[in-house]
């Protein structure tokens, strides 16, 4: 299933496979607990034809690994264990095309869990239904943090900032509309 999700996620080659080594016994024949518990597992992926199979740790690039993360936990959520569900820099090493298929694989999620989706990337925040703001200032020499949720007119303006940078332009205003508009279609 993960694999699945993986190649929907622009990695139509990639093969994934999950390892279980058999656990530790002790001298009754007993499986061992360490602090992870008894399993011992190891992920392996090959993102090109031809290539074997290698540990995930020593081999995905960022981009590749916050595609594989999204994908896992995709899976799981399906199994309904879990009512929240974060991703923090889930936009790691993608852009354009990928990250409009992250995010309607998040608002996927979001149909049967609250998902909590931190990002820079205007493709992927388009397609929540909430929209925070994060923004840091220094007042009487310390960091404050507030988070504000934004009304529509001002979500426009910060998918606007996110599309555009520091010139924002009517063509960019424009921009970010039809792709919040793109978003809701895609319900």
């Amino acid at each position: 299933a993960i694999e699945v999700e993986i190649h929907d996620l622009q990695m139509e080659k990639a093969c994934f496979k999950v390892s279980f080594k058999e656990p530790q016994m002790d001298d009754e024949n007993t499986p061992l607990f360490h602090s992870r518990g008894v399993d011992h597992l190891e992920f392996y992926l090959s993102t090109n034809v031809g290539e074997q199979l290698k540990p995930l740790n020593r081999i995905a690039s960022g981009g590749e690994l916050s595609r594989i993360v999204l994908a896992m936990k995709k899976v799981l959520a399906r199994a309904g264990s879990v009512g929240t569900v974060v991703f923090d820099e889930v936009d790691s090493g993608i852009g354009g095309a990928t990250a409009e298929i992250v995010g309607r694989k998040l608002r996927d999620i979001a149909r049967n869990h609250q998902v909590i989706c931190i990002t820079h990337l205007p493709q992927i925040a388009s397609f929540g239904a909430t929209h925070y703001q994060v923004v840091k200032s220094v007042t009487d020499g310390r960091t404050r943090t507030e988070v504000r949720t934004l009304a529509e007119d001002e979500r426009l303006e910060e998918i606007t900032r996110m599309l555009g940078g520091v010139e924002i332009t009517d063509k960019t205003r424009a921009a970010a509309k039809e792709m919040l508009k793109a978003a809701k279609r895609r319900d």
